[in-house]
């Protein structure tokens, strides 16, 4: 048999498969890079969010912090460089401990972060000049620490004065910048308890007819934000021309802040750039019924004269002691001759038929008690005597005519700004002014309690008693910016805050983010390492 010879053939196919290959190769690398990329970003955002995550904690961390300085008696807060205007020790650049490290005793114990640790600042608006201790001009526009919301006018003592005295709220806020008495009056239509409309005023008839229609709340609001609702209040007016609450006009904001110095140029009390309502006003203010050693005040109208008798004699001379006793007793007089309380004994068992109104009461006041004869006693508080500043101090900071364990709404006339000192009602522009020169002068001592008022002939026996109920040298109630941020990296948190320190247990009352609104501060504004070099740099200069 022969065999036929098949001559090779060339296939062309042979090159596909290499091509196919290749291509797979890719779509494996793709595949590949795809995962990778993915992977890369699901990381970024699980590490965004726990930056985001322990920033939160960071801020719950801040809170907590500035709960245990609201715990602190008002003594204790005010002394030491726990009490100073600027705090960059205890409330800049705290550094949150890790679990292997405890923290100190003090408030102020804290260790340096790590260089990439969170920490958290505490920032408030400066002090003006005029409520600053020692009268000096901060220096710059923010400092490290809270904001006492007893400084501010609480509307809910505005509505209180206009039902004393019809026509003292429009009065009280017509000396606010750029008030008009059409948003005074509707102001006070919206807080009062009635749907009668004030001579310029608005009520729920108003607001019916607007696009989006709603009605009056009658009652006092819960933020100042609610303000807006009422006819007239713009965000301009309320909050000013710092639009990023940083507590100082930036250049974009300039334009805004000019606008606002025009308006405010016939204001009774000189305001600057940035201030707005909001700096003023306050629906948050309040204090514990406590001496300031964090006691609880002696209640003067305690109907168990026992009682009464045994607390006060703790704290106070018997000529104090038994003067308080026979008034409540018997009531104020008018007898020719006197004599000293500190020989007259009181028999606890007659009931009280009196309860003081004021503390001002006592003040020149004689009480006659009964029997044969009669006997004149005359009170240890006299006008013009060099006791009556250190009794009628003590008396201030050591008892109360209220048995409320808290005390709301009181206004601290120690280290209110100016703007709000003008806009007391009852006070002549006169006795403000006198008020103002003399507040910069105070001891130490004498701003424990609003005695000198009295002591220093700044009102009348009369005014101060119708002052006194309204007025206090503290507050429990603070506000604040809580920061929290890494030393050169991550987040910035920024949350405005408002606490309550007057109930037994402090809490939080409002609670605002202000991330919408920008950082705000930058990390060398709020770090601790800038406060420990300008702290170095000035021993340096040291002698």
């Amino acid at each position: 048999m022969m065999r036929t010879h098949t001559p090779p053939t060339n296939d062309k196919r042979q090159g596909v498969v290499l091509i196919v290959v290749l291509v797979l190769v890719v779509m494996i690398a793709l595949a590949g890079f795809s995962f990778v990329r993915s992977m890369s970003t699901d990381y970024e955002a699980a590490k965004i969010g726990g930056d985001a995550m322990q920033a939160e904690q960071a801020l719950l961390s801040a809170e907590v912090y500035v709960n245990r300085y609201m715990k602190m008696p008002r003594l204790e807060r005010e002394s030491g460089s726990v009490g100073a205007d600027t705090l960059p020790v205890e409330f800049r650049g705290i550094p949150l401990l890790s679990g292997t490290e405890e923290a100190g005793n003090s408030i102020a114990e804290t260790t340096r972060p790590a260089d990439d640790g969170w920490q958290f600042s505490i920032v408030a608006p400066a002090v003006p000049a005029s409520g600053n201790d020692d009268g000096v001009e901060a220096s710059q526009p923010y400092r490290f620490g809270l904001a006492n919301q007893s400084n501010k006018l609480n509307l809910a003592a505005i509505a209180a004065w206009d039902r004393i005295r019809p026509g003292a709220g429009r009065a009280t806020l017509m000396k606010l910048p750029s008030m008009t008495t059409q948003i005074a009056d509707a102001l006070l239509d919206w807080i009062d308890a009635d749907s009668e409309r004030r001579e310029f005023g608005a009520e729920s008839e108003f607001y019916a007819e607007l696009s989006q229609p709603y009605q009056v709340a009658n009652r006092l609001p819960g933020s100042l934000e609610e303000l807006l609702l009422v006819r007239g209040v713009t965000r301009n007016l309320l909050f000013g021309a710092d639009e990023n609450r940083n507590f100082r006009i930036d250049d974009d904001e300039q334009q805004l802040a000019a606008a606002r110095l025009v308006q405010n140029s016939s204001s009774t009390a000189a305001v600057s750039e940035t201030t707005a309502w909001c700096d003023l006003l306050t629906v948050h203010s309040a204090e514990r019924n406590d001496s300031p050693g964090g006691t609880p005040r002696v209640n003067l109208n305690n109907p168990d004269l026992t009682i009464l008798q045994s607390e006060l004699s703790a704290v106070f001379p018997t000529e104090v002691t038994n003067f308080v006793l026979l008034y409540r007793q018997y009531g104020p007089s008018n007898p020719t001759t006197t004599v000293s309380a500190a020989g007259v004994t009181v028999n606890t068992t007659t009931p009280a038929r009196t309860n003081i109104a004021a503390l001002s009461d006592l003040v020149d006041a004689k009480v006659t008690v009964p029997g044969e004869p009669a006997v004149g006693v005359s009170s240890p508080f006299t006008r013009g005597s060099a006791e009556l500043g250190q009794w009628l101090s003590a008396l201030l900071s050591e008892t109360t005519t209220n048995a409320q364990r808290v005390l709301p709404a009181r206004l601290n006339i120690n280290s209110s700004p100016e703007a709000v000192v003008w806009a007391i009602p009852f006070l002549s522009d006169e006795i403000v002014e006198s008020l103002l020169d003399a507040r910069r002068n105070l001891e130490p001592a004498e701003r424990r309690s609003v005695a000198w008022l009295l002591t220093k002939d700044i009102v009348s026996v009369e005014t101060f008693g119708q002052l006194q109920p309204w007025l206090t040298a503290g507050g429990d109630v603070f506000e604040c910016q809580l920061i929290v941020f890494r030393g050169s990296r991550g987040p910035i948190r920024r949350v405005r805050a408002v606490f309550d320190g007057a109930s037994p247990s402090p809490r939080r009352l409002e609670w605002q983010s202000l991330q919408g609104l920008g950082n705000g501060f930058s990390r060398s504004e709020v770090s601790r390492e800038v406060a420990d070099l300008e702290s170095a740099l000035t021993e340096s200069r040291e002698p």
